[in-house]
């Protein structure tokens, strides 16, 4: 007695093999429809729109170890008069009553990149929309005054705003 196995016919292996493929191939195209996100390609042009504005940016940008934004008058004196003034005339303009504004400079650490920086306190106190109204407004204020804590505090019939941050200035040499 012989035990040989009956082979299945060349036309039924090429068939198998090609269910195989197309198996395969439906699984990989659909893996990667689900992995692509919606509204790829339109994501994918304003990334390189942006990174090619980005690239002309800093071509143009001349050789400065900080923006524009961190020029600040040479002594340290001015510096906090200049704040001083400006966020005054801000909260003036919004009606608050006259705030108290304390600018002094800070300890410079490497972390600062070379610039000098200045600590901001700010506080005063009037309606609600003129609060946030000159709370939006710090980022016009140059040297830029970036916050570090904002609070607003209510009162019986008005708030009181106040922050901390700092103002990093480009030394002048």
């Amino acid at each position: 007695m012989s035990t040989t196995k009956k082979r299945p016919p060349p036309t039924e292996i090429a068939v198998a093999i090609m269910l195989a493929i197309a198996a395969a191939l439906s699984a990989v195209l659909g893996l990667s429809a689900l992995a692509r996100p919606s509204r790829f390609e339109m994501r994918l042009a304003a990334i390189r729109s942006d990174s090619a504005e980005a690239k002309i940016l800093l071509e143009r940008r001349p050789n400065r170890i900080a923006p524009r934004s961190a020029d600040c008058a040479a002594p340290a004196s001015a510096v906090g008069e200049k704040l001083r003034r400006d966020l005054a005339t801000l909260a003036g303009n919004a009606h608050l009553d006259p705030p108290r504004i304390d600018v002094q400079p800070a300890v410079v650490t490497a972390a600062d990149g070379g610039l000098e920086p200045y600590d901001v306190r700010f506080e005063a106190t009037g309606p609600y929309d003129a609060a946030l109204g000159v709370l939006a407004a710090v980022p016009m204020v140059r040297p830029t005054i970036f916050i570090d804590t904002a609070d607003l505090q209510a009162k019986v019939s008005a708030v009181t705003l106040s922050f901390k941050g700092r103002v990093y200035c480009a030394p002048r040499h």
